[in-house]
């Protein structure tokens, strides 16, 4: 990564609540967005791009930013950008990265899912690792503590060989989905092959101001499994629900660990209280490690691109948010052949579908 200057010029494409307005919910830790981790760590708001002129105008107010703009590649042109956020929806990110690159921003903080497809994916990754630019994706929960707990329990083997993960989630394959999808890569290694079905599209997606073409496919709710090379199975079920959830249930031959938005709890075989001569599972104490980084991921996510190597090593860069995409897609690619397994990698046959 290139040297930035020592007040890091921020630029955001994107100026919704993941950009900005989260910092305004009282029960979440701060920073929470984009803008917040990049004044934590003292860099300048230099400019901002939305197609809204409200919420143009309101960012501008709110940071004190006189440089807006409605198209993107004007203010990537004519402003002198250290850090890039993307922020806008899935179907605009391969344009907007290709630009940046083509304008030589050193460092992009790129929202997920990276694109809309593989061969949109696979262009952005080859034209990064043949550029000066850096990228990491907001799979925040790399940074999360209890997640890379997760992680350090796995690898050390305390629950023994992972038979099993039960996914569950709130929302749609892309969107919601490939949080999950980049977590399970991350603990388990390459996919090996996928079976399952859309089974909804995303209803909130109005609400959201999301836009798309009735002859689009769209992102939506699904249900199937994952197997992966080192023999683990994933049961996936995502879909749109009248309150949230991200929750995964992880069992090992000697033990468990439940981990989601209430926390993490380790599972270990003791002597069972019901019935003599047999083990059950007890919770159990969890050895904690050092964080990453001391801070929310938020602050994590923007220490990376300034160059922590610690956070850096954690965190998904274009190439495993393309493994993410490429999992959530093969269910719709199962579904396309009457719902069969399907296998990694999968085939470049042009399917896209559109994302917030």
């Amino acid at each position: 990564m290139r040297s930035l200057n020592q007040q890091p010029r921020a630029a955001i494409i994107g100026l919704g609540r993941i950009a900005w307005r989260m910092e305004d919910d009282p029960l979440r830790a701060k920073p929470c967005t984009h803008v917040g981790a990049y004044l934590k760590h003292g860099c300048r708001i230099q400019a901002g791009c939305d197609l809204d002129e409200k919420a143009r105008r309101e960012f501008g107010k709110r940071y004190g930013v006189a440089a807006l703009y409605e198209n993107y590649q004007q203010m990537l042109a004519e402003q002198q950008i250290d850090l890039l956020s993307i922020a806008a929806y899935a179907t605009e990110r391969h344009g907007m990265v290709m630009a940046a690159i083509k304008q030589n921003i050193p460092a992009i903080f790129c929202e997920k899912a990276l694109a809309t497809s593989l061969e949109q994916a696979d262009e952005m990754v080859a034209a990064l690792e043949a550029s000066n630019t850096a990228l990491v994706t907001g799979h925040m929960r790399r940074w999360s503590n209890d997640y890379q707990q997760v992680k350090s329990i796995i690898d050390s083997e305390t629950i023994g060989r992972v038979l099993s993960v039960n996914v569950l989630f709130s929302g749609s394959l892309i969107h919601t989905g490939t949080h999950a999808f980049d977590l399970l890569h991350w603990w388990f290694g390459a996919p090996l092959s996928a079976q399952g079905r859309v089974v909804s599209k995303a209803k909130k997606d109005k609400q959201s101001g999301y836009r798309y073409s009735k002859k689009e496919l769209a992102d939506g709710g699904g249900v199937g499994r994952l197997h992966f090379a080192n023999g683990v199975v994933a049961m996936i079920e995502g879909q749109v629900k009248d309150y949230f959830i991200f929750e995964f249930d992880i069992v090992g031959t000697k033990g468990r660990i439940k981990i989601g938005n209430d926390g993490l709890t380790l599972y270990r075989p003791a002597a069972s209280e019901q019935m003599s001569g047999f083990d059950e599972l007890m919770p159990a104490t969890v050895e904690t490690a050092a964080p990453v980084y001391e801070g929310s991921a938020w602050d994590a996510a923007v220490a990376a691109l300034l160059g922590n190597q610690q956070c850096l090593q954690v965190a998904s860069t274009a190439q495993e948010a393309r493994t993410a995409l490429e999992m959530a897609l093969a269910f719709y690619h199962s579904q396309q052949q009457g719902g069969i397994e399907v296998m990694f990698p999968l085939p470049r046959n042009g399917l896209s579908v559109a994302s917030r």
